[in-house]
């Protein structure tokens, strides 16, 4: 994916609250080689942007917003973070990372069949799948069907589908690059 423009950043809290609490999964874990900090805050933000893009681009709709209902334009991400802890490298550097969820209008096929595509998106795609739920019985009106898929490097990306809409939920990987100790947007060289 190409750099984003940069644009007036929107803040974010990387915990998730309402419908996209549904999606939150355990804390990251990965270490990183000791010798390494992991990549900067551009490059964890640009691949994040990137991961939600094609996510949003399998699902075959249009019309994502971000949580707070802004408009989601990948090109143009109004989005900045302000990363979170996810553990420690073997040298006990403080690793973080960057989370955000998206809002999607409901699937063009049932939400059981819509969660089937995404699984077989993400393991195309090399992640493996962690999580697949199908939602309780008596959870009407918004039965929600989840898939969660983990890449090697630690990023995952939560997928739901219901009646009333999609919900993406998803992750960086975890980096203990200095960058991420600030503020993260398009903004962030």
């Amino acid at each position: 994916m190409n750099s984003p423009q940069r644009g007036n950043p929107l803040k974010c809290s990387v915990i998730g609250a309402g419908i996209i609490a549904l999606l939150t999964l355990s804390s990251c874990v990965q270490e990183t080689p000791a010798a390494a900090d992991g990549p900067p805050a551009a490059v964890v933000f640009d691949d994040l942007i990137g991961m939600a893009a094609d996510a949003v681009s399998a699902t075959g709709t249009s019309g994502w917003t971000y949580e707070n209902g802004t408009i989601w334009a990948p090109d143009e991400p109004v989005i900045a973070f302000s990363p979170e802890p996810c553990g420690r490298t073997a040298d006990g550097t403080e690793q973080r990372f960057m989370e955000f969820g998206l809002i999607g209008p409901p699937a063009p096929v049932g939400p059981g069949e819509a969660r089937e595509q995404m699984r077989a998106y993400l393991q195309d795609h090399g992640y493996e799948l962690t999580r697949s739920m199908d939602p309780p019985a008596g959870n009407e009106p918004k039965n929600t069907y989840i898939v969660t898929g983990r890449r090697a490097d630690g990023a995952f990306i939560d997928y739901g589908a219901n009646d009333a809409e999609q919900l993406l939920t998803l992750r960086s990987q975890c980096s203990a690059h200095p960058s991420l100790q600030d503020e993260v947007s398009a903004q962030t060289d």
